[in-house]
Order: structure tokens, then sequence, then C-alpha cells
């Protein structure tokens, strides 16, 4: 998937696969569930999220998440995890 920093290190634009279009991804939104302007976020997975309990939500928050919120919660974890490696990294020398 091919993507990029918006304007924060949360919210990536997503170059549209299937057509020439573009979808942005706020990972901070919806408490950390994260909200995506994809049709599949927007006209599915949304609905059944505003209906789900917060239980439900802390419970299973990437059943409320598309590709998009999904690959980008990733991309930020591996770049999250490579800063922690270099920072333990530079702290045994």
């Amino acid at each position: 998937m091919d993507f990029k920093v918006y304007d924060s290190p949360t919210r990536y634009l997503f170059k549209s696969s299937k057509k020439d279009q573009a979808h942005l991804v706020d990972l901070l939104s919806r408490d950390m569930i994260g909200e995506c302007s994809c049709e599949h976020f927007q006209f599915k997975l949304l609905p059944i999220l505003e209906a789900a309990s917060s239980a439900e939500r802390a419970e299973h928050p990437s059943k409320f998440r598309c590709k998009h919120i999904l690959h980008a919660r990733n991309a930020v974890t591996d770049i999250f995890l490579c800063a922690l490696r270099a920072t333990n990294e530079i702290n045994e020398q």
C-alpha cells in the first residue's frame, strides 16, 4: 500500500489501489480505534462502531478497523520499534 504522512504523525494519506482516489486515515480518532475516509469504513464499519458499546470497542477494536487503518497502525508500530531499538543500541555503547 502506498501511503504518506498527511499533516501530523498520526494522519496518513493512502493512494487507492482500485480508483484514482486517496483515503485519509486518522489513527487518534474515535478513541484511538481510528477513522478512514474509505467507503468500507464509512458505510460498513463506522455504523457498527457507532452502535457498539464502549466495552465492545475496548475488547475488540480491530473489528472496527479497515485495511488502511490496520496498515497505518502497523507502519507506525514498526517505526516506533525501530526507534526504540536504536535508542537501546545507543544506550548500550
